[in-house]
């Protein structure tokens, strides 16, 4: 049980607490009773009455914008110059109850980099104090490059990491009928460095499968482009 004692017995290590009936009332509790009161149960009820005051709707909006706040915060972990918000992975936070659900889409099915996102995740939030919630995986729609934010585009040229451009415009196809074949025109890839659009692709696969490898034939430098899907 919770002891309370007299202000005048009061220790220098015991706690004021005041009381949240009507009278405003106040007592002091020593540590021992204290630690007792939080393990009882009554701390969660004094805070739930506390609040009772604000709406659901009001407390799950402000729940919302700090889990949102909270995410942003974590790093691309391929691409740390950007958020996995700017990547545009994360689809959704929704309330069930009191846990935040954070549904998150890979950038492709497999990606090796989404289990030590998820893990980033549920670290961050944990320690932004939503021990409890859960992180949910959305295959479809599938992730496209055109979710990636303006702002991240930006951050990426900075990088050295060519932007992709809008996945259904990226190619266009034309019809050689005298040949009898079909060339694929790709749209130039400028140079993240120079600008330069005189650029060529050296590999499919640049340093992760999401990107190509590519070289400006001006500044000679090479870089990786982020493939548009």
């Amino acid at each position: 049980m919770v002891k309370a004692v007299s202000r005048s017995a009061a220790r220098p290590d015991d706690f004021v607490v005041s009381s949240l009936a009507p009278r405003r009332t106040s007592s002091v509790l020593s540590r021992g009773s204290l630690r007792a009161f939080a393990s009882s149960g009554l701390l969660a009820t004094t805070w739930r009455r506390f609040f009772s005051g604000k709406s659901t709707g009001e407390a799950c909006r402000h729940g919302t914008e700090a889990v949102w706040k909270t995410l942003t915060r974590i790093p691309d972990p391929e691409i740390p110059v950007i958020s996995i918000v700017d990547l545009g992975i994360v689809r959704g936070v929704e309330w069930q109850g009191d846990e935040p659900v954070i549904t998150v889409t890979p950038t492709y099915s497999g990606c090796p980099a989404t289990e030590v996102i998820m893990a980033d995740i549920g670290r961050a939030l944990t320690e932004a104090g939503f021990a409890k919630h859960r992180v949910e995986i959305r295959l479809a729609p599938a992730w496209t490059t055109d979710w990636i934010t303006p702002d991240a585009r930006k951050r990426l040229t900075e990088f050295g990491i060519a932007p992709p451009g809008s996945s259904s415009v990226a190619t266009a196809r034309v019809i050689d009928t005298t040949a009898l074949h079909r060339r694929v025109v790709r749209t130039p890839v400028p140079c993240p460095r120079c600008g330069s659009p005189h650029t060529r692709e050296l590999s499919r696969f640049g340093s992760t499968p999401c990107k190509a490898q590519y070289r400006c034939d001006d500044c000679l430098e090479p870089f990786d482009y982020f493939k548009p899907h």
